[in-house]
């Protein structure tokens, strides 16, 4: 938590930025903060969270887009998790 709390503003920003009301952000939020926690002992540098965060976030956005394109859908995008 003493990571993520000065980060939350900033990150929360982000991921509205990133989803463009294709889905909801609290759920993209959620999903990337479960990925960081599974993922921490990875974390080299405790001042980088906030970048830590910013990758796994692209990275399951970019993830979601390839799903979304292969599966050629024209609705919405749903969250793929």
């Amino acid at each position: 938590m003493k990571f993520y709390e000065p980060a939350h503003a900033s990150f929360e920003k982000f991921c509205k930025a990133r989803v463009y009301g294709d889905m909801d952000f609290k759920d993209l939020m959620f999903h990337n903060l479960l990925i960081a926690y599974k993922k921490f002992e990875t974390l080299t540098n405790e001042k980088s969270f906030l970048s830590f965060l910013f990758g796994i976030n692209i990275r399951v956005l970019a993830n979601a887009n390839k799903s979304t394109n292969l599966n050629c859908d024209t609705t919405k995008a749903k969250c793929p998790w």
